[in-house]
């Protein structure tokens, strides 16, 4: 029992220990009516690094190519962009302006362009190393250069028993949030397909028909009564005065 009883506290540390937290910010934006399918080819270029830690554009760039994929994506392959737009391995990726984005979506053949920029991606040094990771993206679409997506996520984890893979399970992790957020946003029905009737002219009702007439029905005439006839006067007896005079 007293042995249980001292047992406790060291593995109650070590349960603190290693569990952890963690904060996020998220920032997240969709073009109304957005559909997976209308974004067709997609190429995702390397972010621009702003962190110190090296390639962390092109892994980035990597996470997010799998997690569009695996939504039914259509992603270019990142070596056919490198070959294409003749990258070396050191790219680190630029700033890239939406003109200089729909120019490389042309140069690629693609419908849609995903570009950003990594602002960390590093282990903040506390208590223990806590993994950081924030980068933006956004998707233009070459046609017109429209933004249809962009997005902006930074999170951190809090523990002591970190080691340094967490750094790459943490973007993972913001990948795949920025990628359901779009595939949710794409879900919800357009507003203007469920409330068509204030943009198409409202359909014509069909003319309706007017009640035929019944033909009206003829009143039997009505039965005169037969007339009563007044009582016929019996003839009475002509009254004389004296008596009759014969002729003379």
């Amino acid at each position: 029992m007293t042995a249980r009883r001292f047992l406790l506290p060291p593995l109650l540390c070590a349960a603190l220990l290693s569990a952890g937290c963690s904060h996020s910010y998220k920032r997240d934006w969709v073009q109304p009516a957005f559909k997976a399918e209308t974004s067709g080819r997609v190429a995702v270029l390397p972010l621009e690094n702003h962190s110190e830690y090296p390639h962390a554009g092109e892994t980035i760039s990597e996470l997010l190519t799998t997690e569009l994929r695996l939504r039914g994506f259509a992603v270019l392959d990142g070596h056919v962009i490198r070959r294409t737009l003749k990258l070396k391995p050191d790219d680190e990726g630029r700033s890239l302006s939406d003109a200089d984005l729909r120019a490389l979506g042309k140069q690629l053949k693609v419908d849609s362009v995903v570009a950003g920029s990594v602002g960390e991606f590093r282990y903040k040094r506390d208590l223990g190393e806590d993994p950081v990771v924030g980068f933006s993206i956004r998707m233009i679409r070459v046609s017109d250069g429209r933004v249809l997506w962009s997005s902006s996520h930074s999170r951190t984890e809090y523990g002591l028993l970190y080691h340094r893979h967490y750094l790459h399970e943490n973007a993972q992790r913001i990948a795949e949030c920025m990628v359901d957020f779009l595939m949710d946003e794409a879900a919800q029905e357009d507003p203007l397909e469920t409330t068509g009737a204030s943009e198409e002219a409202p359909a014509e009702e069909p003319a309706k028909e007017a009640p035929a007439k019944e033909a009206p029905v003829k009143k039997a005439p009505a039965k005169k009564a037969p007339a009563k006839k007044a009582p016929a006067k019996k003839a009475g007896k002509a009254k004389t005065s004296g008596k009759a005079k014969g002729p003379k």
